[in-house]
């Protein structure tokens, strides 16, 4: 796996994640049909875009700091990396985990055991959440991180 994906993966990916935040109904069909593995998901897709909400964070916490009540406190480059680091891991095995659940809940929805389409359906759904993580980077606009229950939508769509 490459750190910066090639201009051909680039552009599938961002017009996946077009596709599948504008445009949900159309795009679920198109993933339906695609084949895929667990692995091909996670490197194509979701090391990406579970980097986006860490990296904000990240950058947000050694530039603004953490604010409440007036007091800021502003994390060490070796606390704000560790940090930084366990949200990543913790975001790549949160996908997993919730694949995992999909694909055990699936029969008592009327649907059939199938772990490939239940990470998809993991996976795709978090797109909103992770690109609202973007509003991390500044922490007066955290509450519109909100919008991330976009992701809600899509998993019922």
């Amino acid at each position: 796996m490459d750190l910066v994906p090639s201009p051909e993966a680039r552009s599938a990916l961002l017009a996946r994640v077009q596709g599948i935040l504008l445009k949900p109904k159309a795009e679920w069909p198109k993933i339906a049909a695609e084949p895929a593995t667990i692995g091909s998901i996670y490197s194509g897709y979701v090391v990406y875009l579970a980097a986006v909400p860490v990296l904000c964070a990240l950058i947000g916490s050694l530039v603004f700091g953490y604010g409440f009540a007036g007091v800021t406190y502003r994390p060490s480059i070796a606390g704000a990396l560790t940090t930084a680091v366990v949200q990543y891991a913790l975001q790549l095995g949160g996908i997993y985990v919730f694949a995992l659940i999909i694909d055990g809940l699936a029969p008592r929805f009327g649907g059939q055991k199938d772990n490939i389409s239940a990470f998809k359906l993991a996976a795709y759904a978090a797109t909103a959440s992770w690109l609202a993580g973007v509003f991390t980077l500044v922490p007066g606009l955290g509450f519109i991180s909100i919008l991330g229950l976009y992701s809600l939508y899509l998993l019922y769509t």
